[in-house]
Order: structure tokens, then C-alpha cells, then sequence
């Protein structure tokens, strides 16, 4: 019934005027007449009296209707979600983008959009905290009195490369980066359909080491920690992070929000899977050289932390410390709440020089968030102290790689 769907995805042509920036393929009458009429036309029944409860017909986002209720209500619906989920949709888009092996570690899911002239959608890369998003949209006015109203895809100056036309059953079909920023044309009532596949890196969700070499005992954690301010620029650090440490060559890379919960049940996986001892830095981190990579496999552990004491020598600090996994029966959760491992004080390896003289880190604050997310996006002209602590994000915000290098070499 839906066969053909996948043919469209492999014919899609690319996008070349935005190829430097973001790989990106358009098509045109995506569904066949008679789906497209009945989508088309039913969405405009749908559309207000099923929204999501936190995307709302009256909200300034874009309005979402999920597939929840329409699959109960219409088996047309039921048949095309079953299809998109589980008969090689997901296998087509990881083939057009060139990743294999992520599906057992990816999602999918397919919804209507719907933007008012109310509502705003501001530039945004779609990469999240995902290792990468691969996003299809396709348009659904009844008409062409919309070409005009595509999506725009921008670079960091405001400026728009490229602008897709919103006409009838057309749309395209894009893969994340950092900054692959693009934005609904708003003013009217647009409505569309959006098939998102993700492509998991939290451990939580993968139980996966990242770029795996089994001879190096040695892991090296992203802690993707909740700072209290927007996720767009927590997000985007962590991105840069990981691609700085495929830049400098690191191995077994693993993501986490939570290092310490559920008993250190991440750790325990770790230790479970080999590794003798797990560095832990910061979403935000961007290392000199690759020094610290020897520095820390020579590093001969008598402790059970390594770290550098801060607050009068009264904790260890959290953006960067090494467990040693072999002795880690003597860490418990609650050391880690409150004051930090401040029972490890006077037991600790320390390794603050070696740490501070090999990195740039810039720390998130709530006063500053607004600031560093348009600078990031948008190039927007910042304080002179703020644009001293984040110079060194700079050349990232010129990087388009997606982090499929990660996907050569994984322990799953």
C-alpha cells in the first residue's frame, strides 16, 4: 500500500545549494494522488481538535497532532504509522544518509505539523542531543497559493541559503549537524507532515560505546548534565565536544545525563564491559592537543577518584574527574550529592594542571543563556567578557560535520 514511499526517499534529489552546510534532498508528489487527498484534506479536521496537549492550537509553537488518536479513529492511519515504524522506512533514510548499523539504537516517529500566524519557530539544527536527527517533511496545502512560505535554511549570519517552496505534496528530506539551521517561513497556516528518525547517543538509550577500540581500557564520558538553561546551547556544546574529541583522535566515547544514578548503574556497565577507568567531562569541553589522552593512560591510579579540589579544598570539582573502575566498590551515589566526593578529600589523584592547561571551557549561566544562543545561531553581538570566555567555540560554529564517524567502530 505504501511500498512506493521508500523508492521516493532513494530518488530524492540533493539540495545543492546548501551542500557545504547540511545534506539535504528534495522530492515532489511524495505520496500517491489518493493518499496525498485524503491527507491533505483530513488534516484540516484533525488538526484542532487532536493537537498535543503541549503543542496547542493557541500555543507560540507549532502545533503537533500525533498519530495516537487518528490510528484509533482511522485504519489509513494505523497502516501508514505501521509502515513508516516497521517496513524499512527507518532502513531507507540511515542508507540515504550513509549510516549502518544504528538501527537497533534509533527511533521513529510521525506526526502533522501545523503552524499558525500566531505562532514562532526561530532557527534551529534539529541535532539536539541526538548523535544525529534525519527529518522528512512533506508539505500538504491544497493549492500553490503557499510557494512562497518553504522552509528557509540559514547559516549564522542571518543570511538564507536556500528556501524550499511549499507546494503540494513536495518537501525534502535533511540529516543534522551542529548547525544546520533552517526555519519554517511564517505568516500563514502551513500545514504539513514530519517523519523524524533519531539516532540515539545516551547511554541510557544504547548501552553503546562510541568509536570502540577493545585494546584501550580507558572510556571517556560526556556528561550531558542539566545546567539549569536553554537545551538549544547544552545541546550545541555537546556536539562540539564530541566532534573535538573525533578531531583529536579519543575512543570508547560515551554520553550520559546521569553518571550516578540508580546506584552508579552506568558505571557498573562500564566496568561490566571491560574499561579500568572512565574520564567524566562537561558537555562544553574543547581539549588544546591531544595530550591528555597519553596523559591519562599512563596515569597510574592508587585511588578511586582523580579530579582537582575547588571551594577551598572542600569538594572535587564536577566538570572533569577520572573513576577508577577497578576500585569502584567504594563509591556510593551520595557521594556525589551535595558537596562532591568531598569524602575523597586528602584520597584523591590529583589532576588539575593537567586538565586546566589542556582545555577551553566555558560554564553555562542562567543571565548569559539568551546571549550565547543567539551568538551561536545567529552571530549576535555579545558583551565583550562573554565573547572572551566562548571565542573558543568559534571555529565550530563553521563545522557541518555530523558525527557518523562515531558509527565506525561501536560495542554495543
Amino acid at each position: 500500500m505504501f511500498d512506493y514511499i521508500k523508492n521516493k526517499i532513494e530518488n530524492s534529489k540533493q539540495i545543492n545549494q546548501i551542500k557545504d552546510h547540511v545534506t539535504a534532498f528534495d522530492f515532489d508528489n511524495f505520496f500517491s494522488l489518493e493518499h496525498f487527498s485524503k491527507i491533505s484534506s483530513d488534516i484540516e479536521k484533525y488538526k484542532k481538535d487532536h493537537a498535543h496537549e503541549d503543542y496547542p492550537v493557541d500555543g507560540s509553537n507549532p502545533s503537533i497532532v500525533t498519530f495516537d488518536n487518528l490510528s484509533k479513529q482511522d485504519e489509513f492511519y494505523k497502516q501508514l504509522e505501521s509502515f513508516i515504524k516497521n517496513s524499512g522506512v527507518k532502513e531507507s533514510l540511515l542508507k540515504k544518509f550513509g549510516y549502518n548499523n544504528v538501527e537497533d539504537i534509533s527511533d521513529i516517529s510521525v506526526t502533522f505539523h501545523t503552524e499558525y500566524p500566531h505562532q514562532i519557530d526561530s532557527a534551529h539544527s534539529d541535532q539536539k542531543d541526538s548523535l544525529s536527527t534525519i527529518t522528512l517533511q512533506v508539505y500538504l496545502p491544497t493549492d500553490n497559493s503557499l510557494e512562497n512560505y518553504g522552509t528557509s535554511f540559514v547559516n549564522n549570519k542571518k543570511e538564507i541559503l536556500h528556501t524550499t517552496k511549499f507546494l503540494p505534496n513536495n518537501g525534502y528530506v535533511m540529516v543534522s549537524n551542529n548547525n544546520s539551521w533552517h526555519k519554517p517561513t511564517l505568516g500563514v497556516e502551513r500545514n504539513s507532515l514530519l517523519v523524524r528518525l533519531t539516532i540515539n547517543l545516551d547511554f541510557s538509550k544504547t548501552n553503546t560505546v562510541f568509536n570502540y577500540n577493545s585494546n584501550n581500557k580507558t572510556c571517556y564520558a560526556v556528561w550531558n548534565k542539566d545546567m539549569g538553561v536553554l537545551q538549544k546551547e547544552t545541546d550545541w556544546m555537546l556536539t562540539m565536544t564530541i566532534l573535538d574529541m573525533i578531531d583529536h583522535g579519543f575512543e570508547n566515547i560515551v554520553v550520559t545525563k546521569k553518571p550516578f544514578s540508580s546506584d552508579l548503574k552506568f558505571l557498573q556497565k562500564l566496568k561490566k564491559k571491560g574499561f579500568e577507568k572512565v574520564l567524566i567531562i562537561f558537555g562544553g569541553y574543547v581539549w588544546k592537543n591531544n595530550s591528555i589522552i597519553d596523559y591519562i593512560d599512563k596515569l597510574n591510579m592508587t585511588n578511586p577518584v582523580a579530579g582537582y579540589s575547588i571551594k577551598q579544598d572542600s569538594e572535587l570539582a564536577r566538570q572533569a574527574f577520572i573513576i577508577n573502575l577497578d576500585q569502584l566498590e567504594q563509591i556510593k551515589e551520595d557521594h556525589t550529592k551535595g558537596k562532591f566526593f568531598d569524602n575523597f578529600i586528602g584520597n584523591f589523584t590529583d589532576i588539575g594542571d593537567a586538565i586546566r592547561s589542556s582545555r577551553f571551557y566555558y560554564h553555562p549561566e542562567v543571565e548569559e543563556q539568551g546571549d550565547v544562543v543567539s551568538w551561536i545561531s545567529s552571530s549576535t553581538e555579545i558583551s565583550s567578557d562573554l565573547q572572551n570566555q566562548i571565542e573558543y567555540f568559534t571555529p565550530y560554529k563553521s563545522n557541518h560535520n555530523t558525527l557518523e564517524k562515531l558509527t565506525k567502530s561501536m560495542l554495543k
